[in-house]
């Protein structure tokens, strides 16, 4: 189905810039203007990304490949990051294949030490991957799901607060380390004081 009035009226934005609305009234607007089975698909792809188990089938071809992609590309991460720490995780790969470039985003994101700057890595391979699945897709259904997906993160990043952030790191970091005898004063990148 093609939603030639609501997608011509969605506003346009860049990775790293604030939301044009919120996902709440996002989604209050397709509720509105979407037939309700398009609607419950929008409402649920955010949430059908984290879900345990195989993905429910989709409407949306650009969903699919979207969710396959983040699955695989999620759990590429957690590799490296077990493999970081020394664990075995090999038994979680068993019969999962990878996305195409799900493997380079992971070790782009794994990568960087900063823990806020990883975040935004992070957010930058999902925005990535949803306008490359989403290229030849207009005033359709996977349109609006692109949308959504990068409206998410767009939400998302606006939430994220280096401030904010560096204060929860200063506080688990004196309640872990403050009171061990010995303990090195570090700076929020890692290094020595």
């Amino acid at each position: 189905m093609r939603y030639w009035y609501f997608a011509s009226t969605l506003p346009g934005f860049l990775f790293g810039a604030q939301p044009p609305f919120s996902e709440a009234e996002f989604l209050g607007r397709c509720e509105h203007l979407l037939d309700p089975v398009d609607y419950a698909e929008i409402e649920s792809c955010v949430d059908r990304l984290l879900a345990l188990g195989e993905p429910l089938p989709t409407q949306s071809a650009f969903l699919g490949q979207f969710i396959a992609w983040e699955r695989s590309f999620r759990r590429q991460l957690a590799m490296l990051r077990a493999q970081a720490a020394g664990k075995d995780f090999s038994r979680y790969l068993i019969g999962f294949a990878l996305a195409e470039g799900a493997v380079q985003a992971a070790a782009s994101c794994f990568a960087s030490t900063d823990p806020y700057q990883a975040e935004i890595a992070f957010e930058r391979e999902r925005w990535s991957a949803a306008e490359r699945f989403s290229v030849f897709s207009t005033f359709d259904l996977d349109f609006i799901a692109a949308y959504r997906i990068k409206l998410n993160v767009a939400c998302r990043l606006a939430r994220l607060d280096k401030a904010r952030g560096v204060a929860g790191y200063r506080r688990l970091y004196d309640e872990i380390l403050g009171g061990a005898p010995g303990a090195v004063e570090t700076l929020t990148s890692g290094a020595q004081a």
